[in-house]
């Protein structure tokens, strides 16, 4: 191993020094003018690993700290223990190391006088890096001492540009990251939206179905009323002839043309059609009621005790003949206060439960979907149950991931039953789903009467 001395070059001898690169500054702190004036002739005028040493003096504890103030980057400090003056060796080592935060520079302690050595406890707490008396210091042993310092700083130096890059990268990562969950989030907004707008898409094709009915024979009624009244106007023109006239023959052919006309009958049958009409007209008129209920329009964001039957009422008027066509729905509603929510946000969460309960439904079966309905202490709970294919084991503990979703490509964004997670967590609730593959499934809400219940 080759010994620290010959580590050392002079100049311009052996190994020249890069004048682009910055000296080691080595800071001598000592009250006695002979330990700098040997510190600078053994150490002056050399070069370690290429780049040349400055030495700095101070004669003061107090000195030291300001020439630490204005050269940061010291690489070694030859600190005496003992000083006459204030601010002596460990007060020194003190304020480098906590008042000025420099944790890099390597201090080496020196004192004339034997036995004065700091505990090790202290030699710990504040990073001194060695302990020499003076008379030990000979010329190798110094430069020997010297290297060791220069590359224990060399390597802090390399550690803490090293860790700043660390960090540096860190930032970056957490400022990728940070973009990256602003265009997730960004990204699920959109895709809840779209979730909504495909819910108020399949709202909308069940609301055209449920009026269109209606609205058919009604237009039907209308239709046959018309050609009534003019049966009905031929008639009375017939009456008002035989009026005129007072002629039996005319008063015959009255009775003949009511007889072809089937009058009895018409007048029979407008009592009924006007009744089925007004049905038809009341049918139309609480769609649009249960849709305006369901889209709360006047007040989206707004809490309010609302009927929890009511909101399922509209739900289920709403998606009609969707549900109709596939399953026989039974209501088990229990007695309920009214509930402290936003009722919009719960028509969705009704709205998917109940198309998730009519889709589990095979083609060509019909099946059954219950609602029930109840409450226990302060909380009240729904629960939607079907008879429809269940949910495997595998996926029952996925089923309200963001995103997870068992159909096929372009058939679901996976959202509904997250979005419906989230909405009764935001009421303060919990949705829980028990199912058995082939035997159906049974989604339970739980939330509170109010929101000051809710926890």
């Amino acid at each position: 191993m080759v010994d620290d001395y010959f580590l050392f070059s002079t100049e311009p001898d052996a190994i020249q020094t890069d004048s682009k690169l910055s000296p080691w500054k080595i800071l001598t702190v000592d009250d006695q003018e002979d330990v700098h004036s040997v510190t600078r002739l053994v150490l002056g005028g050399f070069s370690f690993e290429g780049r040349p040493i400055q030495i700095l003096s101070a004669f003061s504890g107090a000195e030291a700290v300001q020439m630490m103030q204005m050269h940061k980057d010291v690489a070694m400090m030859l600190l005496d223990v003992v000083m006459e003056t204030e601010h002596a060796g460990l007060e020194v080592v003190r304020a480098v190391r906590n008042t000025l935060g420099n944790h890099l520079v390597r201090i080496v302690l020196r004192t004339g006088q034997p036995g004065q050595a700091p505990e090790h406890a202290v030699i710990v707490e504040y990073d001194i890096n060695d302990y020499k008396e003076k008379t030990e210091l000979t010329k190798q042993k110094l430069m020997t001492c010297v290297a060791t310092a220069l590359r224990g700083y060399r390597d802090l130096l390399s550690l803490e540009a090293s860790r700043q890059s660390l960090a540096l990268a860190q930032q970056k990562l957490q400022d990728a990251n940070a973009e990256l969950e602003a265009l997730v989030r960004q990204r699920t907004e959109l895709l809840i939206q779209s979730e909504k707008l495909a819910s108020v898409g399949q709202l909308a094709a069940g609301v055209a179905h449920e009026i269109s009915t209606p609205l058919a024979y009604v237009r039907s009624n209308v239709g046959t009323f018309e050609g009534y009244a003019r049966d009905i106007f031929c008639v009375l023109d017939a009456y008002a002839a035989v009026e005129r006239m007072s002629d039996r023959a005319a008063y015959s052919a009255v009775h003949h043309l009511k007889d072809a006309l089937d009058f009895d009958l018409i007048c029979a049958d407008i009592p009924l059609l006007m009744n089925e009409t007004q049905e038809g007209v009341d049918r139309v008129r609480k769609i649009v009621q249960d849709l305006r209920t369901f889209s709360q329009v006047d007040s989206v964001n707004d809490w309010k005790f609302a009927d929890l039957h009511g909101v399922l009422d509209s739900t289920l008027n709403l998606l009609g003949s969707e549900i109709d066509n596939k399953a026989h729905v039974v209501k088990e509603y229990g007695i309920l206060p009214e509930v402290e929510c936003l009722p919009f946000e719960l028509n969705q969460v009704f709205l998917n439960l109940l198309g998730n309960a009519e889709q589990s439904i095979a083609e060509g079966n019909r099946g059954k979907i219950v609602v029930r309905t109840g409450m226990a202490g302060t909380k009240v709970w729904v629960e939607i149950a079907d008879n429809g294919s269940g949910i495997s084991a595998e996926n029952l503990p996925r089923i309200f991931d963001p995103f997870f979703t068992t159909k096929p490509i372009g058939k679901g964004t996976g959202l509904g039953l997250s979005m419906a997670f989230g909405v009764v967590r935001q009421h303060g609730g919990e949705i829980t789903v028990a199912s058995v593959p082939g035997g159906g499934s049974t989604f339970r809400v739980v939330l509170p009467v109010a929101k000051t219940m809710a926890g």
